[in-house]
């Protein structure tokens, strides 16, 4: 949500986070390393807010758009549906 805001992120290299962090949209940061935290919002803070703005609103632009979520949701919830026990339904 921050990127397609135009936030940029940083983040620790945990969870599903890391897919979407580019050099572009913020940075990744080992986990527990608070030097390297703190160094990365200090880069981004030397940058500018508009340096980061414009390079994450384009890459959610291209990396999430709406209608793919759409399809994706659908196919999941397609396999979900065909692994229902009989007299179930989603």
């Amino acid at each position: 949500e921050a990127i397609a805001c135009g936030t940029p992120v940083v983040t620790y290299r945990t969870g599903g986070s890391v897919e979407a962090v580019t050099e572009d949209t913020g940075f990744i940061v080992e986990q527990g390393d608070v030097k390297g935290l703190l160094d990365a919002v200090r880069v981004i803070e030397q940058y500018g807010k508009h340096y980061y703005a414009d390079r994450c609103r384009k890459y959610a632009l291209a990396n999430f758009r709406k209608e793919d979520r759409y399809a994706d949701y659908l196919k999941l919830y397609e396999e979900l549906r065909k692994g229902c026990p009989a007299g179930y339904s989603l």
